[in-house]
Parts: C-alpha cells; sequence; structure tokens
C-alpha cells in the first residue's frame, strides 16, 4: 500500500490531510506542505487542554448590618433586620483590570483588563449564592502580562429570600400617633406556618422591559407575589404590603437616595496577581458579597418577625405610609445592598 494508503488507518485528523493530498497531489510541494500542517495541527490544539486559565467564583457571607444600613431611626420606629443564608445576583458584566499607571506627566494610561462576560441589563447573568464557593466563569485564556489588582462589576439586581409573615394579636396594636414608640406588649409570635419565603429584589439600574413589559427604575423594590412563584411585583408606598401590584405604582416602595447603591463598583484584589506568560498558572477570582439581609421598621414590638402580611391593625411593618397617622411615622422596608471583597487563589501548573 502506498504513503497515501497509511495514512487513511490513523485518526480522523489524517483523514482530512490524506483526502486534502489526493485533490492537490498536481501540485506535489504544495500537497506534501499541506499535509504535514494538517497533521501536525492537532498538535497544536492540544494546548487547549492546558489546565491553567481564570476562573471567577463567587459565594455568599452573611454579616451583621452597620447602623447605616437602615433609615437610622429618623421615624417613630427602630430599625430591624432580618439576615438571610439564600440570596442572588444578577450581574451585567465583570472585569478583571490592571494597575493603572501615569507617564511623567501624570496622564493616566487606560488600563489593560481581561472581561469574564459582558451582557445586556435585559438578560443579566444570573448567579445563585450560598455559603459554599460556587463556579461563575472559567477559560482557559492567558492573561496579558501585567499587575491586576481590581474587578469590576457592574449589577443589575440583587435578591434575598427572608420570610414575610402573618402576626395574630390579641389586641389591635395602637396606631403610632397613640404611642411614639412600639407597643411594649410584643404580638404573638408567628409559627412557621404563619410565613411564607419571599424573594425581596433591589435593582441597581434602570432596565427596559426589566418586569412585566415594563421598565424597572433603579432603587426599585420587588418582591416574589407568591412564595416559590417566581413571579414579582410592586409595592405602593401608600398602601404597603401585602398589596403587591403588577404595573409600577406612582409611588413604588424604593431604596431611598440617603443609602449608597452604585451599579458598578470597584473592588480591590487581595492580593493583586502579576501575569507573565513564562509561568503556567490556574487563576481563581472569588467574589465574596457580603449579606446584610432586609431591613424594615418594626412597628409591633415582636422583634424577630417582619409581618408584613398582617393586617394593619395587627401590625404595620412594611406597611409604607398605610394608616401612619398625623404626623405620619412610615414604615419602610428594603434589602440592604450587599458589600463586596475579592480575594485570589493561584495554583502554579508543573509540566
Amino acid at each position: 500500500m502506498n504513503p497515501e494508503g497509511r495514512l487513511s488507518r490513523r485518526a480522523d485528523h489524517a483523514m482530512v490531510a490524506f483526502v486534502t493530498c489526493r485533490m492537490t497531489r498536481r501540485i506535489k510541494l504544495r500537497a506534501r506542505c499541506l499535509c504535514v500542517l494538517l497533521l501536525f495541527l492537532p498538535l497544536v490544539s492540544s494546548c487547549g487542554d492546558s489546565k491553567s486559565g481564570v476562573e471567577l467564583k463567587a459565594v455568599l457571607t452573611p454579616i451583621v448590618p452597620s447602623g447605616s444600613a437602615g433609615d437610622g431611626n429618623t421615624s417613630d420606629y427602630p430599625d430591624a433586620f432580618l439576615s438571610t443564608t439564600q440570596a442572588q445576583v444578577a450581574l451585567r458584566s465583570v472585569r478583571l483590570t490592571q494597575k493603572q499607571t501615569t507617564t511623567a506627566a501624570t496622564t493616566p494610561t487606560p488600563a489593560a483588563s481581561y472581561t469574564f462576560f459582558d451582557v445586556d441589563a435585559a438578560n443579566p447573568k444570573t448567579v445563585g449564592l450560598n455559603t459554599q464557593p460556587s463556579i461563575v466563569d472559567e477559560t482557559t485564556v492567558h492573561l496579558q502580562e501585567g499587575t491586576y489588582d481590581k474587578v469590576e462589576i457592574e449589577l443589575v439586581y440583587y435578591e434575598i429570600t427572608v420570610p414575610l409573615c402573618l402576626a395574630s394579636a390579641s389586641t389591635p396594636v395602637p396606631t403610632p400617633t397613640a404611642i411614639p414608640t412600639p407597643s411594649p406588649t410584643p404580638t404573638a409570635t408567628p409559627t412557621a406556618s404563619d410565613c411564607e419565603n419571599r424573594r425581596v429584589r433591589l435593582y441597581f439600574t434602570d432596565v427596559p422591559k426589566g418586569w412585566n413589559d415594563q421598565t424597572v427604575k433603579a432603587r426599585d423594590v420587588l418582591v416574589e407575589t407568591t412564595e416559590n412563584r417566581g413571579d414579582f411585583g410592586w409595592v405602593s408606598f401608600e398602601k404597603g404590603l401585602p398589596h403587591i401590584e403588577n404595573t409600577r405604582p406612582a409611588k413604588p416602595v424604593a431604596l431611598p437616595s440617603t443609602v449608597t447603591a452604585p451599579a458598578v463598583l470597584g473592588v480591590t484584589l487581595n492580593p493583586s496577581f502579576e501575569a507573565s506568560g513564562a509561568v503556567e498558572q490556574k487563576i481563581s477570582v472569588i467574589l465574596t458579597l457580603e449579606a446584610a439581609g432586609l431591613f424594615y421598621d418594626e412597628t409591633d414590638g415582636s422583634g424577630t418577625t417582619f409581618n408584613a402580611l398582617a393586617d394593619a391593625e395587627n401590625s404595620r411593618d412594611g406597611k409604607g405610609m398605610f394608616l401612619c397617622g398625623s404626623p405620619c411615622q412610615t414604615a419602610d422596608f428594603w434589602p440592604v445592598p450587599p458589600a463586596f471583597k475579592a480575594t485570589l487563589e493561584t495554583e502554579t501548573i508543573s509540566n
């Protein structure tokens, strides 16, 4: 059998070389060169099997919120917080950026960066978070040489799961005009069957047709209509919970301007990383989302439960301006904007 016949018994890539050689045998020199290139092509592509590369991970860490996370007791109700161990974040983009340098004229040089992903805000990358790190994105790309010291995150929304409860007070809770602080006699503590785990979502940017074909505005707070349904709606600040509306009201419950909630965050990478083409490494960037849970005004003295499903006569938790009296003491609530930390782990790949 001639040499071309022997090639046909090899792997698929050899068959490609054989056919190509047959088609071009009138130009023998070109055919031989082409055969050699195709035969060696799989050897070059095998570099993609390298274990080096970059991966992005995310993990949730519940934290105790600071005093600035609520409304600072500016109303007649004390601040209260619900912790959460279930959260989700919707990301528009994540970038790993190099340390910015300046010239002698102190003109900043645009920093090089590696983009994990960059998508439309209407179709963000959603990441479910828990207390164990999960992989968000990974690639075998080799980073451009330089010092990487920051992770840039663009947020669309942040979502937490918290219990909304139904209080059953033996006597009605007095209105805020009757007492300056919540009743010293707590309402009956709801049992697990009196509560529903609902998702509460905070938006960081405007999203056209973000929900129910309507524009969601930055700082809007949306609440899941029914437990485990995945359907959301707005809460009118004038009506409050448990009323949830399919259309955006004129004055929805929203994060106030006094609380910082930027859509784009520059998170310092600790430690920074020096990328070098001479070293094969696997790089893990770990984003830690510090979740402070839900802030709400404690109106009924229960202390530990957000009785937002109760009638206003039993609890004003989550009721906004509804039955706020004169002067009006509002009953606010919102997800506390999370904080982010970025850490780095590296693993040198041996040859």
